[in-house]
């Protein structure tokens, strides 16, 4: 009788050790499987890691720039909405310019950028600031030619960083089209580099994502067409987001 107690005690006490053992087994699949389902807050998965340049955190965005910020069509974007897109950035309206030294109008500004006239970057300042964006983004040069830059360049880049003294301002080398770049456009980007420099704002070499690719360029032979847009905004992207 008491063996008999004692046998139906052990086969009791073996149940219960085994479902602790299959509940503690089961505990740990079920973390594991969350773990592998969803990252920490704040970390960088592989998926996240793979789309590209984005840093996606909703800052505005103020491009100045000449006809290279326009679309080529209603169905196209310019590089500046493919570069916002990509580094997940809100672009605002700015009417584009001719340069930083030069201004057109008339005929002449209408058939460069659609409108009575293209002013100089200096005269694009109070639209920009009115916006109050997080980050301002400058390009062009190539109209201005070989006139000498850098004393405009400097003035514009103080009044912005005066005027938005929390915005990120960042330089971009001038643009050109598919030909080898003229040695007058490398001289426009180093003063630019120089003025950015003394002021105290970013200069980024974006390269030339033009050159050598004539299919990236309209019909003009001067002015990217959407393939070449998107090229530009994705050179840009990378670069900004480095």
């Amino acid at each position: 009788m008491v063996g008999r107690n004692w046998g139906n005690l052990g086969l009791a006490a073996l149940a219960v050790l085994t479902v602790v053992v299959v509940a503690l087994a089961f505990f740990r699949l079920e973390r594991a499987g969350a773990s592998l389902s969803a990252a920490p807050a704040g970390a960088v998965t592989a998926g996240a890691a793979s789309t590209g340049a984005s840093t996606d955190d909703g800052s505005t965005v103020a491009f100045i720039g000449d006809a290279y910020t326009l679309a080529p069509s209603a169905d196209d974007p310019a590089w500046t909405s493919v570069a916002a897109d990509e580094l997940g950035w809100r672009p605002v309206e700015v009417d584009p310019g001719a340069g930083y030294d030069t201004s057109l109008t008339g005929a002449e500004a209408s058939d460069y950028c659609g409108k009575s006239s293209c002013p100089a970057y200096q005269d694009l300042v109070g639209e920009v600031t009115g916006e109050t964006p997080d980050i301002v983004v400058i390009s062009g040069g190539r109209n201005d030619g070989r006139k000498g830059i850098g004393g405009a360049a400097e003035e514009l880049f103080s009044t912005l960083k005066e005027d938005l003294p929390d915005a990120r301002i960042v330089v971009l080398s001038p643009f050109y089209d598919d030909d080898p770049a003229p040695s007058w456009l490398d001289k426009q980007s180093a003063a630019l580099e120089k003025a950015a420099g003394d002021v105290g704002v970013e200069f980024v070499d974006v390269g030339r994502p033009l050159e050598g690719k004539a299919d990236l360029v309209g019909e003009d032979g001067k002015l990217p067409n959407a393939a070449g847009q998107e090229a530009i905004g994705k050179a840009v992207a990378s670069a900004l987001a480095n």
